[in-house]
């Protein structure tokens, strides 16, 4: 009987086969190691870049609070025009880009209060000014002034924070709430 043909090869050739089958699978072993890093590489710029843009919209939210702070510490009064005016010289688009709908402020109305207040807002010119979503609270937040006033804007001029839970908590109108207290 005859030997078939691949058992007449050399048994150097033999090696040379194997020695290249091991390169090639720890060449794809590298090649797949490399892949890897590459992209965890790409996921933590990715994350960074994420967080970075998040502080820097954060930083925007604290720097236009500060300054709305400052604009009714120094002001005996702020009415609709002076709010207006601060939130167009703010200039928030630049700040926030165009995911902004507006800027808004809302004032802390204690529910023994709430008749003077919707009659004050009434006498500015807003005759069928209500609070929304209706109900009895021991406080009230509702959107006093917001800008750019217009569109669904104008539809949040009187939407009453304190209504949601979590904000109602935040701000110390909640359940426990003491009177007098901030």
């Amino acid at each position: 009987m005859a030997r078939p043909p691949y058992l007449h090869i050399p048994p150097w050739l033999w090696l040379i086969a194997l020695v290249g089958c091991m390169l090639s699978l720890a060449t794809a072993q590298q090649a797949r190691r490399d892949a890897g890093t590459e992209a965890m590489q790409r996921l933590a710029f990715s994350a960074d870049q994420v967080t970075l843009r998040v502080e820097e919209r954060l930083a925007a939210y604290a720097l236009i609070l500060r300054g709305a702070s400052a604009l009714f510490v120094a002001s005996e009064t702020v009415d609709r025009g002076e709010w207006r005016t601060f939130v167009e010289g703010l200039q928030a688009s630049a700040l926030l880009g165009t995911t902004s709908r507006g800027i808004g402020f809302a004032r802390h109305v204690p529910a023994d209060r709430l008749a003077a207040y919707l009659a004050t807002v009434r006498a500015d010119g807003f005759t069928d000014h209500a609070i929304t979503p209706s109900g009895e609270r021991r406080a009230y937040g509702p959107v006093h002034y917001i800008e750019p006033f217009g569109g669904r804007n104008r539809d949040a001029l009187g939407y009453d924070m304190f209504a949601e839970p979590i904000r109602r908590a935040r701000h110390g109108a909640g359940p426990g709430h003491r009177q007098g207290e901030p």
